[in-house]
């Protein structure tokens, strides 16, 4: 191997214990959010979270594992998704290891690696982390049977892809989007003599072929009946209506820039850039197979975005199933990362001087934008989908400071409605005694002893003392308690 080559993948494999650091950092300090409060009210015995979207199977699953072994503390609770975070980078980077060319390696890390809005759910419990965990290790085995020609290691490395795959649906329903790409994918492997352009249909490979369909239909269909009870029930709120680009790419884009301030032109042109991107792709890939005659793993890659795109759109329009925004679009993140490995690693290979210098320069462009972005975006305070929640945790351990716990009283907490989970998962989890169970109503309610909360959400603040005001704008209100003037209430005596 090359001393560059070395150097590169050492580079990039501390670049990935940082990240899992980062992950792991975040998951340890962060405070926890209001799903991630409803999926632990799930372990404690409400089990009306169980019948919602909320609930995401696996993720519970190993929550109540976690909690029963470790304990109930934010960490604990989130370690499974930073383990998943460990499948996401390493076999990434196995993947990653297999390009011809160094700035095909380094573009392709940065796409999989430094999206802020990803790395967000690997340091949360909730499905997300997981799900892109496993379909990296689906993509992973995917690649590896790919690679092999003998049929008894086809099988198995297809059995672990698929079973990963199934493994990510039931850490959140909509990664079955890329579970059917991955199927499909596995069945060409399987049947294709990708030297040839020829089917092989022994009897050998037909029967495998035939085990794996069959079990993947049982498993695909009961799925489906679970995510058609959650929508008959209204359970897939918050998806888009306009269409793919509109909705799906549009969100991709806006929960990557992480709120940052950019101007529209630049948003608009990082949607045209990944537009673009696909054609390029379609251009490279089609003119690398009618050249050499030879179906490659790039190829099956652009198939399968192909296909993960035109499942949605073709669910939207048979079945009125809305397009999946932000979080729900994350299970195109390890197709993406691994096509621009590719699709570059092509481009770089053997060009025309003036070709390989102009797919350098926009290389090293991309890659100088990307970092920077991620440097401006990485943070160990707050999410993006759950903003609101950054100081639950400091606003409820800070009422021990400033309210005596130790009485028979117990004390009543005012809050915003979308404080209410997180501020029960600390009075549980720190066994608050003294406080009493947070409702979503009783934000102005007279006997409220404090309030968490946003200083717009009180119209009247003359009875409210601010204690303590938080970096995310969140701030700890003391209520002054209304003393009754007994004489004005008196019956009149004749």
């Amino acid at each position: 191997m090359p001393l560059r080559r070395r150097v590169v993948i050492l580079f990039l494999i501390a670049c990935s214990v940082s990240l899992l650091g980062y992950s792991g950092f975040r998951a340890y300090s962060l405070s926890f959010t209001h799903d991630e409060s409803l999926s632990y009210d799930i372990l404690t015995g409400n089990l009306f979270w169980k019948s919602t979207a909320n609930h995401h199977p696996l993720n519970t699953k190993l929550m109540g594992v976690t909690s029963r072994w470790l304990g109930s503390r934010e960490w604990e609770l989130r370690l499974p998704n930073v383990l998943a975070h460990a499948l996401y980078l390493g076999f990434g980077l196995v993947i990653l290891a297999g390009a011809r060319n160094v700035s095909s390696m380094l573009l392709g890390f940065v796409v999989l690696n430094l999206n802020p809005f990803l790395l967000d759910f690997f340091g949360l419990a909730r499905g997300y982390g997981l799900a892109s965990g496993l379909s990296m290790a689906a993509l992973f085995f995917l690649y590896e049977a790919w690679r092999r020609p003998e049929l008894q290691r086809v099988a198995v490395l297809l059995l672990l892809s698929l079973t990963c795959a199934s493994l990510a649906d039931l850490s959140n329903f909509t990664w079955l989007n890329l579970h059917l790409a991955v199927f499909a994918a596995g069945m060409l492997a399987l049947l294709l003599d990708r030297e040839r352009f020829a089917l092989k249909l022994d009897r050998a490979r037909l029967a495998v072929a035939a085990v794996l369909s069959l079990a993947n239909f049982w498993f695909v269909y009961r799925l489906v009946l679970r995510i058609w009870s959650l929508k008959t029930g209204g359970e897939l709120y918050g998806r888009g209506k306009s269409g793919f680009l509109i909705d799906t790419l549009g969100s991709m884009v806006d929960s990557y820039l992480y709120t940052q301030s950019y101007s529209e032109s630049i948003r608009q042109g990082v949607r045209l850039l990944l537009v673009a991107g696909f054609f390029i792709a379609i251009g490279v890939i089609s003119y690398s197979t009618w050249k050499n005659l030879r179906i490659t793993f790039s190829t099956i890659l652009l198939l399968m975005l192909i296909l993960a795109i035109a499942v949605p759109v073709l669910e939207h329009h048979i079945l009125g199933v809305e397009y999946p925004l932000e979080r729900l679009t994350l299970y195109y993140m390890p197709l993406l990362g691994l096509l621009t490995m590719t699709v570059v690693d092509k481009i770089l290979s053997k060009p025309p001087r003036a070709l390989r210098v102009i797919g350098q320069a926009c290389c090293t462009a991309l890659l100088v934008a990307m970092v920077l972005h991620f440097s401006r975006t990485a943070n160990l305070h707050s999410t993006l989908t759950w903003s609101y929640d950054a100081d639950t945790k400091s606003a409820v351990l800070d009422l021990e400071r400033y309210f005596d716990t130790t009485g028979t009283n117990k004390i009543n907490v005012g809050n915003n409605g979308n404080f209410e989970p997180a501020i029960n998962f600390y009075r549980k989890t720190r066994f608050f005694t003294w406080l009493n169970p947070a409702t979503r109503d009783r934000l102005l309610q007279q006997d409220n002893d404090a309030v968490i909360c946003y200083p717009e959400d009180l119209p009247n603040r003359d009875n409210y003392t601010a204690l303590k005001r938080y970096p995310g704008g969140t701030v700890l209100y003391r209520v002054a308690k209304k003393t009754v003037d007994f004489q004005l209430h008196q019956p009149d005596h004749y």
